[in-house]
Order: structure tokens, then C-alpha cells, then sequence
């Protein structure tokens, strides 16, 4: 027996054979004892075991069931994001600075009044087409700002409006050529 328990408060497992306490045990209305017969790490077993071997019809049910709660599955989404945000705030807004000190030294000191004005419209654009269109949009460096090989600036001619999966799909990549550029 468990440290402490009483011989009420553990149960032989049917699969494995194994005593465990009763809160290792899933509750079930129809036995005598009201938990299932079966550990909680057995049936996790199982179900991973049944997964592993059904994987596209696991993925065909969840594409089904979420199909037809759309709206259900966009509240659940934002409530995680939520969730995440506030576990770690301090690393978003940590990574918002960051990001803004880039652009800043990214905006070259020749830049003219024309030139802001036109990177300002730019924005407006992108903020125009959301709420025209009702998807997300991103003001994307063709250039990266950070890129791997390559060092954009902040201007004009460097911006583009993108949607928001076409932008994230692109990341920090840069791939047209020099010769475009020279």
C-alpha cells in the first residue's frame, strides 16, 4: 500500500495490473467504486497508441468538428493568445522595443519630409486594407531589416503591403537578387 493510505483509498488496475491511489483513477458513474477500471496512464496509453496508428482519421475528425464551429475555434484561438500574453508580457513588450529601436536605426538620417510622409501613407494602407477587406495585414521590409545575409533600411521604396499569412510564411528571408538592387 501508499504511504499514508487506506485500503478504500487505492485501486488494482485492470490493464497493468498495478495498485495506485484512487486519484490516479478517472471517475465513472455505471462501476460501484464511481472510477474506471483502468489507471489514467493506461488510458493515455491507449489513446496515444490508437492516435500513432489513425493519425489521418484523427486529423479528418478534427478538421470536420472544426469546420462547423468557426467561430467557436477563433474564440479559443484569441483566448490562448491572451493567455500567452499575459504569462509573458514582459517578453513581448521586451520584444516590441527592441523592434522599434530597430526600425529607428534602420531610418537612415537623409530621409526628407517626402519620404516619412510616403512611409506614413504606407501604414495608413495596410490599416485601410484590413478594414476594407476584414483580414490582417503587415507593412513588410522586401529587404529585412534583420535578415540572415542582407542589412534593409526603413524606407520608402523598401515597404510593401502584404497580408498577414503571406508575410509570416515569408519570415526574415530575402529572395530576390542582388542584381535587382545594384
Amino acid at each position: 500500500m501508499g504511504k499514508g493510505l487506506k485500503m478504500g483509498e487505492v485501486k488494482k488496475c485492470r490493464d497493468c495490473g498495478s495498485i495506485k491511489p484512487t486519484t490516479e483513477y478517472y471517475k465513472h458513474l455505471n462501476t460501484s467504486d464511481r472510477l474506471r477500471h483502468e489507471c489514467k496512464q493506461c488510458i493515455k496509453d491507449r489513446k496515444k497508441e490508437w492516435y500513432e496508428a489513425n493519425k489521418e482519421r484523427a486529423f479528418e475528425t478534427h478538421k470536420k468538428y472544426w469546420s462547423k464551429r468557426p467561430e467557436r475555434l477563433k474564440v479559443l484561438r484569441k483566448e490562448r493568445k491572451q493567455r500567452e500574453y499575459a504569462k509573458h508580457h514582459e517578453k513581448y513588450k521586451m520584444r516590441a522595443k527592441i523592434s522599434a529601436r530597430r526600425l529607428i536605426r534602420a531610418t537612415p538620417p537623409w530621409l526628407n519630409e517626402e519620404h516619412r510622409v510616403l512611409i506614413k501613407a504606407i501604414y495608413e494602407h495596410a490599416r485601410d486594407c484590413e478594414v476594407i477587406s476584414g483580414f490582417k495585414y503587415h507593412v513588410d521590409h522586401e529587404v529585412p531589416i534583420k535578415g540572415k545575409n542582407v542589412c534593409g533600411l526603413h524606407v520608402p521604396w523598401n515597404l510593401q503591403v502584404l497580408p498577414q499569412d503571406i508575410n509570416d510564411s515569408k519570415g526574415n528571408k530575402f529572395d530576390g537578387g542582388w542584381d535587382a538592387y545594384i
